[in-house]
């Protein structure tokens, strides 16, 4: 059982990892139950997110609560020395994206993660690209004509808590890196704070700023207008990771900041090598 939780781009990169071990041959169904649990909860410390797409447009299956209960008895049972050898010895195994190892799969698997890989990504992007073309509007972008501009997505909302937003510096070397590789930077902003982007001088020459709630459909509309730019400044965020892996092209530009996050580790198999990274 793998679980799907978090934003978008987290979505997408568990369900990539979903159908990856399906692609082995390996029976997998998919978990979901974990957007209501956060929703109910209304933690500080959590962003209460909404599955963007249906789990069957990626040809996988959601757990049925009969079997999930039974994950769920498993992994309580850990906390138990003598349930868990009972229960779990042989046939139960907990993993994260940290510590998965496929000869470690046994006959139920409770695999935890946001599993931010590339690798992932190419493993299964036919098969991605297919799958999040069943939504018209994405089938649409995908193929779609592409402006010459150049995506800007700035994440503060959520990020303020953890003091984890990027600072201006990151988005004025970037833009000056585009502008030299290409002779100018004509950009729009995709954020979730529009009255910090609107008071930062090297917003000015936005063509727009951008801005939507995280409700399904908003998403995708946003991910659609995403997809349709040429280059991409990117957030610390999967969303603009996503956006940029399915929307770049030969031509395109995409830049990173580095660090990406000041206090927590990430996987730096999250971005390509072709990328650029911007220094802070």
């Amino acid at each position: 059982m793998v679980e799907i939780y978090g934003g978008f781009g987290n979505q997408v990169f568990q369900l990539a990892f979903a159908q990856y071990l399906k692609s082995l041959g390996i029976e997998v169904e998919v978990n979901t139950r974990d957007f209501a649990r956060v929703s109910k909860e209304n933690s500080e410390h959590l962003t209460a997110r909404k599955l963007v797409l249906p789990v069957e447009n990626f040809d996988l299956d959601e757990i049925q609560n009969l079997h999930y209960f039974n994950y769920r008895i498993r992994r309580e049972a850990r906390k138990s020395p003598f349930l868990n050898r009972l229960l779990n010895t042989k046939t139960f195994s907990l993993m994260s994206d940290k510590t998965f190892n496929l000869d470690s799969l046994k006959e139920k698997n409770y695999l935890i993660g946001h599993w931010q890989d590339l690798n992932i990504l190419d493993n299964a992007r036919d098969h991605l690209i297919r799958s999040l073309s069943k939504n018209a509007n994405i089938k649409e972008a995908l193929n779609g004509h592409k402006s010459s501009n150049t995506l800007i997505h700035v994440r503060r909302s959520d990020y303020l808590k953890f003091n984890e937003e990027l600072p201006i510096l990151y988005y004025e070397k970037a833009i000056n890196f585009v502008k030299r590789k290409t002779g100018s930077c004509r950009f729009t902003i995709y954020t979730d704070d529009i009255t910090w982007c609107k008071k930062q001088s090297i917003f000015n020459s936005a063509e727009e700023i951008l801005s939507s709630s995280d409700s399904p459909q908003d998403t995708i509309d946003t991910f659609c207008l995403m997809l349709q730019n040429k280059h991409f400044i990117i957030a610390n965020s999967t969303f603009s990771v996503i956006a940029a892996y399915f929307g770049k092209n030969s031509e395109s530009i995409v830049t990173y900041p580095d660090p990406w996050f000041q206090s927590r580790n990430y996987n730096e198999k999250l971005v390509d090598k072709n990328w650029e990274r911007v220094n802070y």
